[in-house]
Formats: C-alpha cells, structure tokens, sequence
C-alpha cells in the first residue's frame, strides 16, 4: 500500500527505484501494489486484502498513512486479521512511529528509508498494542483507531490553521518539511484559549484545569520528532496521558523550547499517568476549533465535547527488529 504523495511527493519521484529495492527485500512471492487515492481509500483497500486472506501487509508512506491503514483492521474492539502483519516503511514528513519502533529519534530520510529495509529482511512479528478513541454516545458516537499519538487542546487549532491557511509560497515551503508542525505551533500560540478540561484515568480523576494540550501516547513521538515521554511502550498495555497546564505566553514558550530539546517529563506544569481507560471532558458550548486529532489527522466534526480513549492490548502485528 503506498502513498505516492507521502513526504510531499517525494515518494513518487522516486518510485521506480524504491519499487526495486522493496522487491528484492521482500525476495520471492507475490506481491500486489496498490496506490491510496483519496482519503479512507487505504482503509477500504486493506479490508478488501485482509478479506482476500492477504497476510502480509506492507505500508509506504507517513503516520497519516499508518493511521489510515490500521483503520482497515479494525472493527468494533476486534481485530478482523490477527495474524496478519504490519510492515511500516517510512516515507513522511516526520515519521515519528517509526522513530518509535526503531527507538532512534533523528534519521536522515535516506537512512531511515535503509533501516526500513532491514526490517524487511531481518525483522519478526511482534504484537503492539493499538489506540481506540470514541466520540460521542450510542448510537451516534464515532470510532477511530491510532497507533501512535492522539491529541486534544491546542494541537488542534495547530491542525486547523495548517488546513486552512492560505496557500501562500513560504507556508508551501515549509509544510515539505519536518518542521512544518513546529511552524503552525509558534504561529498559533497567541491565537489559543484555555479550555477547561477533567481527564479521568481508569476512574480516578486525574486532572482539572486550564489545558494547553493533553497527549494520549501509544508511541513515544511526534510533531517531527518531539519526545512526549522517554518510558511510553507500544506493547505494555497502558496509555501514556501527558497533560501541559495553560500559562502565560512566556512561561509556555520557554517551556516549549526546552521540551524541543528533549523529553516533556519533568517540566513545570505538566501531569503524567498511565492507564487502560482514559476519559476527557471539556466545559463549555463552544467550540473554538477542532478539539481532538489523530496521529495527526484531524478528528471528524463531531460538536461532542467528550471523548474516552482505550487501549486495545497486543491488537495488531507488526515487523521489527527488537522488542521495544
């Protein structure tokens, strides 16, 4: 499955040789190539393979395309392939699950494209657990699963303005980059406010207050490469919940800084837990900008203002070359 327009194109440009290389790592067998045209398009072509008793599934492209295709496997709290694997081939932006499951945080693209195919050809099956948010009440809540990060908060204001901004030349520029979020990040800061929020984590109530931004951590990256927390697995069972207080524009923004220069934990102002069962309320009738984001794809409009994250343990396969 390959996203042609992952990495602003790059994949395209350079198909026919990455094509070549992703054959001979694979060695003999049969292999069909499929292109994502639109968005869900890989959703519905994966179910179609998985139905077919595909048992191999080998994606190129960025998280959003990860994301896309883990949304083929899933239905309700089921898995409808388990034996099938993953295979995650970076080919994005940021491509910051597959920092996670590599453990490696900064790669060159041509690097990280050479240590996809090792894990082609040396890795194993080794199951991870996968993210379900629900939006909403029966009968009208709506699902959707990740398998790195979904956040809530500012992050999506950040996804709002990079969606709608005006199409200008230095805004094109830079969104071919890994520090496109980061851009979007600084624009927006003096643009945001405070939503109070209540997060309840496996029925103990965790947090209240002015929210900046919360994480629901899978994985341990995103946003291009930023550590949300050094201790999150993707095969533990749990969720990492890592919550950043609203302050003033300065306090915020020395903090993000010093957040850009390693990991979130320790920083003044920010909560971390754990947990199988996350719930989020935010006060209010308003709403401002899209609330909630996965794996950083905006979530669906939805005027819902509560969402509950599970964690669905050792779900899917996937191929690396450690245990994490």
């Amino acid at each position: 499955m390959v996203n042609n327009q992952a990495g602003s194109g790059r994949i395209e440009d350079e198909w026919p040789i990455r094509k070549k290389q992703l054959l001979e790592a694979l060695g003999p067998g049969q292999v069909d190539i499929a292109f994502t045209t639109s968005q869900d398009h890989g959703a519905q072509r994966v179910r179609q393979a998985l139905s077919q008793g595909v048992k191999k599934i080998l994606v190129v492209g960025g998280d959003g395309t990860f994301s896309e295709v883990i949304q083929g496997f899933f239905e309700g709290n089921r898995n409808v392939a388990p034996e099938t694997v993953l295979i995650l081939m970076p080919g994005g932006r940021g491509d910051d699950f597959f920092k996670t499951i590599t453990g490696q945080r900064f790669y060159r693209k041509k690097s990280s494209w050479t240590k996809g195919l090792d894990i082609i050809r040396y890795g194993t099956p080794v199951s991870v657990d996968v993210g379900k948010i629900t939006l909403g009440s029966s009968p009208n809540e709506t699902q959707r699963y990740f398998i790195n990060v979904s956040s809530f908060g500012f992050p999506g204001l950040v996804l709002d303005r990079g969606k709608n901004e005006e199409k200008s030349f230095i805004n094109k520029l830079i969104k071919k980059t890994s520090f496109a979020y980061f851009f979007q990040s600084v624009t927006a800061l003096g643009s945001y406010n405070p939503l109070i929020a209540h997060v309840i984590v496996d029925g103990t109530p965790f947090f209240k207050g002015e929210l900046h931004s919360g994480f629901i951590l899978n994985g341990r990256f995103n946003a291009g490469g930023i550590c949300w927390d050094d201790n999150s697995k993707i095969n533990d069972g749990l969720l990492g919940v890592m919550l950043m207080e609203y302050r003033n524009f300065f306090s915020f923004s020395i903090n993000s800084l010093r957040i850009l220069m390693g990991s979130a934990q320790e920083r003044v102002g920010v909560h971390r837990g754990e947990g199988k069962k996350i719930e989020v309320i935010f006060e209010g009738d308003s709403k401002p900008h899209s609330l909630f984001e996965v794996d950083g794809d905006l979530f669906e409009k939805n005027q819902d203002r509560r969402a509950v994250f599970e964690v669905l343990q050792k779900a899917i396969k996937i191929q690396a070359v450690n245990n994490f």
